[in-house]
């Protein structure tokens, strides 16, 4: 075996090769330094990716819990219109409307004015509104008109 070269006694290149070839390590505490290190950066990364969830998240709650107030908002409202109309019943200018659809009825023709002097009381437009068939419809107003004359 080769006796052992001093430093000085080295040349440059094989120093050079020494260093490549041994790479310097980090001692143990240093690994354990800097493994820390990315395990700490590694949680407060995901503990921030959890707290943008958690704001997303509570954002999308207010936003889903104010459209709920205001769909509630609207059903009161409609709920009030309704009861308002139950209490009215069907209006004359709707029964109107509905007699206007009839094409057998000319708007001249006793049989039409009879039906605008009938939709006066609430129970003859409620009756009018419930009758779906316009011939139904058309048999009603004249029985009506001739229990009148």
């Amino acid at each position: 075996m080769a006796p052992l070269k001093t430093p000085g006694e080295r040349g440059e290149e094989e120093l050079m090769a020494n260093v490549r070839r041994k790479r310097p390590r980090l001692s143990q505490s240093r690994k354990e330094a800097k493994n820390k290190k990315f395990d700490d950066s590694f949680e407060r990364l995901v503990i921030a990716l959890e707290a943008d969830k958690n704001q997303e998240r509570e954002e999308k709650i207010r936003e889903l819990k104010e459209k709920i107030r205001e769909l509630e908002e609207k059903n009161r409202e409609l709920e009030e219109k309704n009861r308002e109309r139950e209490e009215k019943g069907p209006t004359i200018a709707e029964c109107v409307a509905c007699l206007k659809q009839i094409s057998n009825i000319g708007r001249t023709s006793r049989l039409f004015i009879f039906a605008l002097t009938i939709f006066r009381v609430k129970e003859n437009r409620e009756l009018w509104m419930s009758i779906d068939d316009n011939d139904v419809r058309i048999e009603v107003l004249k029985t009506l008109m001739e229990k009148e004359s």
